[in-house]
């Protein structure tokens, strides 16, 4: 398909796994790891010791670059071991759903992914953002330029609030007085540009008043 994207990520929803499948065959799908986190804890039960070790060691067998097939193998029956003795009424559904994320692995796991460029990304964290923007101002009337004129707006206050920030920022660490005093660096990381600028010429004087009376003093 020509202009098909390099990459798609989305959550384990099965319509869309196999829209991605059928259509767009060439690109690479790669599953959500903040949904399957989200999925761990609902499907593997109520122990907290076994879901927090699962929990750990499947979040290395996500971003873990430098694991080997070999090493995702042996790290997965880790996982398997903390659940193969349960037998619970929920355990057959449980193993069911970590066997499909198995199959599943060159969509999520690092050390079995195809290599591609994905700006390192692991979520769909953008898109749900925007998701949830659209949901915000989106209601039965409204239309469709309605729509567009709200989510324009909102993104003019982001990148305003932004600026705003970095002005912000760069204003204190354009703080600079190596005097040695606490004092003095304290306030270089909390004022901004001028505020700094009178507490220190204050700072300086009282100092200059200081010394003075101490030599006036020992004379």
């Amino acid at each position: 398909m020509a202009g098909a994207p390099t990459v798609i990520m989305t959550d384990q929803d099965h319509a869309i796994v196999k829209s991605i499948e059928t259509m767009l065959p060439a690109t690479t799908h790669k599953l959500c790891s903040w949904h399957m986190n989200q999925n761990l804890m609902k499907r593997l039960g109520s122990d907290k010791v076994n879901l927090k070790n699962a929990f750990v060691t499947f979040n290395k067998l996500i971003y873990d670059e430098e694991l080997t097939e070999t090493d995702f193998e042996l790290e997965w029956g880790k996982i398997k071991s903390y659940f193969e003795t349960d037998r619970s009424d929920s355990s057959s559904n449980r193993m069911r759903y970590l066997n499909s994320l198995y199959e599943n692995r060159h969509k999520w796991s690092r050390s079995c992914c195809p290599v591609v460029f994905d700006a390192g990304l692991t979520t769909s964290q953008r898109a749900e953002s925007f998701n949830a923007l659209v949901k915000k101002h989106l209601c039965k009337k409204t239309t469709l330029d309605q729509l567009m004129k709200e989510l324009l707006e909102n993104v003019e206050n982001r990148e305003m609030e932004t600026e705003r920030d970095d002005n912000v920022r760069a204003k204190i660490s354009g703080n600079r007085a190596d005097t040695g005093f606490r004092v003095v660096t304290w306030l270089a990381k909390r004022l901004t540009r001028y505020a700094f600028k009178i507490a220190y010429e204050q700072f300086v004087a009282s100092e200059k008043c200081r010394r003075q009376t101490m030599i006036l003093c020992r004379a």
